[in-house]
């Protein structure tokens, strides 16, 4: 399945949609997968995000809705400046998500993100997950065991400014290795210590280059 610009592979309303083929996402201001109003979004297949721009972003997998769950074992290529999953309630069970220089692989408001399978982050600004606040702030779990390697020049791996987080990252079956290069963080969170959240790491963290943080933070740890 490929699309142009402004276009949508495949969208439903109140309805389940499962992608087991591939679905290019060729164009600007698109999306691969949409979903609202309690829907379902699975894929098992692979979506193909295209180089995008700033204010002009193309997303693999998109929902605005917070009844609308997200999940995904397949694959997920995100060009330069685009996204790959945009959603509330979002679960990678598995396969692999490979982001382009200032893209994101996972954007989400919460309440829920659960992470596994492989996240390869490039360089210049991109991240691997991003968690920020909806309005009102909703408290939001984010549980990591995705095998995350990130790239050089301020790239994260997860960033969290939602004032009401807590982040595990769980490594109970093998010994991830999550790189963070020059410049470049694996868990970097601005919300506060004094709402109560935390972060708990049992992640074997390698950093290879110049000036990269494991965590960063100030929350309770």
């Amino acid at each position: 399945m490929n699309g142009g610009n402004n276009s949508i592979g495949m969208g439903t309303n109140r309805g389940t949609l499962v992608n087991t083929g591939t679905i290019n996402v060729n164009g600007t201001v698109s999306a691969g997968m949409y979903g609202t109003d309690k829907s379902s979004l699975t894929n098992t297949g692979t979506i193909n995000v295209v180089a995008s721009s700033t204010k002009n972003e193309s997303i693999g997998m998109y929902t605005d809705d917070k009844d609308t769950t997200i999940t995904t074992s397949g694959t997920i290529n995100v060009g330069d400046n685009s996204y790959g999953i945009y959603g509330k309630t979002v679960n990678m069970t598995g396969g692999a998500i490979t982001v382009g220089d200032n893209a994101v692989g996972v954007y989400s408001k919460g309440p829920n993100v659960n992470l596994n399978g492989t996240i390869t982050v490039g360089n210049n600004n991109a991240v691997g997950a991003y968690i920020e606040d909806e309005t009102p702030a909703v408290t939001t779990t984010v549980t990591g065991n995705a095998n995350m390697t990130i790239g050089d020049n301020n790239s994260f791996g997860y960033i969290i400014t939602s004032k009401r987080s807590t982040c595990k990252s769980y490594n109970w079956i093998r010994n991830n290795c999550n790189s963070g290069r020059k410049k470049s963080v694996y868990i970097y969170s601005a919300a506060p210590a004094s709402l109560g959240g935390t972060l708990i790491n049992n992640t074997a963290i390698s950093t290879t280059r110049n000036n990269g943080y494991g965590i960063y933070s100030s929350q309770k740890f």
